[in-house]
């Protein structure tokens, strides 16, 4: 019988043990990462979180490293992930990993496929049990359009052919309620007033609207400078184009209209409005979802009688309108007194 020397039997129990302590660590690396994360796409309001598009899309040619999307992630527990869309267009994203720790995490989802058509579709991401929708234009090659963080007009101010806005009036005076709605469409129809050309909104009740935007981010009205599709003058001589909208102005950034002839009451007089950029890249809930990247403009409406000359402007009104970037105008809260307002509140819409 051989004899095993102690030299053999200490390098033999060595191996054994370091064979034991390797299998072990492998089994709990194995296991964490084979736990599935939890997590949604969603704030702790229920509201979809922005997922930005980044990267232009064009037709017949395959997306690369630069297509992807920019999605929030509010992990609850950690362990591997999922997260696909669905195929839209001949494109898709999708992306796996592992999340490490809980808390809001921004995930970069890689796409797939090539675009079909250069047309904007909407598509669904999905993780877990949630899911929230997107928008992803595509171009024909050589073309401006692009993806771009749910991507529609490009604009605060929508004024694209089939786009309309359903808005609900609630009208608050002592904590009693009525209410009253509008639906603005705008069918691409255009008019020349004054050798300028303006887009004709049209409201549900017959009356139009003209609104324009420059290649500066200014936004025009022709017409009357109370609020969007609300009247407050009794009589009016003649309408007066006004910039209610400055996309690119800082927070704190105000100007003024020109004036108009009105009559309140019995009163003639001058009117006009001073604007304020009050907030830029806000957050606003409208139509039963949050939108990002609103922007909050103060409107103040002054009135100076013509008689008798002495009285100077003073204020008869003042409220917010919120603009959403792609969407257009969310809504209005005009201020009549402590515990008198009124809300244009966006309530159903489609932006082409």
């Amino acid at each position: 019988m051989k004899q095993v020397s102690n030299k053999s039997l200490l390098s033999t129990l060595l191996a054994i043990i370091l064979f034991i302590a390797c299998s072990k660590e492998l089994s709990f690396e194995t296991g964490a990462a084979g736990a599935v994360a939890a997590g949604t796409l969603k704030d702790t309001l229920g509201a979809c979180q922005e997922i930005e598009v980044k990267g232009r899309y064009v037709t017949d040619s395959a997306l690369t490293d630069s297509n992807y999307l920019l999605v929030k992630v509010n992990f609850t527990s950690a362990g591997r992930y999922k997260i696909k869309s669905d195929t839209i267009n001949g494109m898709w994203f999708a992306d796996s990993g592992f999340a490490a720790t809980t808390g809001i995490q921004v995930l970069k989802v890689k796409g797939y496929g090539k675009p079909i058509l250069p047309i904007e579709v909407t598509g669904f991401l999905t993780m877990a049990n949630s899911f929230c929708s997107f928008s992803c234009r595509a171009s024909v090659p050589g073309g401006s359009g692009g993806g771009g963080g749910n991507v529609l007009d490009s604009t605060f101010f929508p004024m694209t052919a089939g786009s309309f806005w359903a808005y609900d009036f609630f009208f608050n005076t002592n904590s009693t309620r009525t209410i009253d709605s509008l639906t603005v469409n705008a069918y691409g129809d255009s008019a020349i007033i004054n050798g300028t050309t303006y887009n004709i909104f049209e409201t549900s009740d017959g009356f139009e609207y003209y609104f324009r935007k420059d290649k500066k981010g200014n936004y025009y009205a022709y017409s009357t400078v109370d609020f969007d599709y609300i009247t407050i003058f009794d009589s009016v001589k003649d309408f007066v184009e006004y910039r209610f909208l400055t996309d690119t102005a800082k927070a704190g950034y105000t100007w003024e209209s020109p004036e108009m002839d009105v009559k309140i009451d019995a009163d003639w007089g001058k009117a006009k409005a001073v604007f304020t950029i009050m907030q830029r890249d806000g957050s606003y809930v409208a139509a039963n979802q949050l939108f990002y990247k609103v922007i909050t403009v103060k409107r103040t409406i002054l009135f100076k009688p013509n008689t008798p000359s002495t009285i100077d402007y003073f204020k008869i009104l003042e409220g917010n309108s919120y603009y959403a970037k792609d969407y257009g105008l969310l809504d209005q809260d005009i201020i009549f007194s402590a515990s008198d307002n009124l809300k244009t509140t966006l309530k159903r819409f489609k932006v082409n």
